[in-house]
């Protein structure tokens, strides 16, 4: 990291410190990620499907991922998804965090970082909305079915989810967990809650 990029970091720490929203986190770490729950559903096959897009569901309302997944032109942040702070809409991203978490400025980082794109948005989607989205090539970045499970299995920012640094909660179970239950779903019929 650059000199400049280190003083435009620590500025942007400082904006958002001000703004009262980020404080740092001397407290104990969170908890380790908690398990990833895989139902055990003895019923029929579309039961059974249902309850696996579940599973993935819980993951993708996890804050690691739904605080980006907002649906709107604002970014989320905390554990209860509060605004992002400072008030960001239309910027860069990579102005403040980098490649990965800054423990100088305790300010979290992965590849490429970037709030989704408003379509894929995940916040306040019930279990069928949310299966129909990812389903929806044009809700879902275009992507086929499988190439959803790749982007799950290898992409640098959805990685982000299990490392985010350590003062924050890793989301449930780990990157390969949550594609293999997602690429279980898709050849169970894919079938929607």
């Amino acid at each position: 990291m650059t000199s400049g990029s280190t003083i435009l970091r620590a500025l942007c720490l400082l904006c958002a410190v001000a703004a009262g929203c980020y404080r740092f986190d001397t407290a104990a770490a969170p908890p380790p990620a908690k398990p990833l729950v895989v139902p055990d559903v003895a019923s029929s096959p579309v039961v059974r499907s249902s309850a696996l897009f579940s599973a993935v569901a819980t993951v993708f309302r996890h804050p690691r991922c739904a605080n980006c997944h907002s649906g709107t032109e604002h970014p989320l942040q905390g554990r209860q998804g509060r605004l992002h702070a400072p008030r960001v809409a239309g910027a860069r991203c990579e102005l403040c965090h980098g490649a990965a978490y800054d423990p100088q400025t305790q300010i979290p980082g992965a590849p490429r970082w970037r709030l989704a794109p408003a379509a894929m948005g995940w916040v306040d989607r019930t279990d069928r909305q949310l299966c129909e989205q990812v389903k929806d090539p044009a809700a879902n970045g275009g992507r086929t079915l499988a190439a959803v499970v790749e982007h799950l299995r290898h992409d640098e920012l959805v990685a982000y989810g299990w490392s985010p640094g350590p003062r924050l909660e890793a989301a449930a179970g780990s990157q390969t967990e949550l594609a293999d239950l997602f690429s279980r779903w898709v050849k169970s019929g894919a079938h929607c809650p």
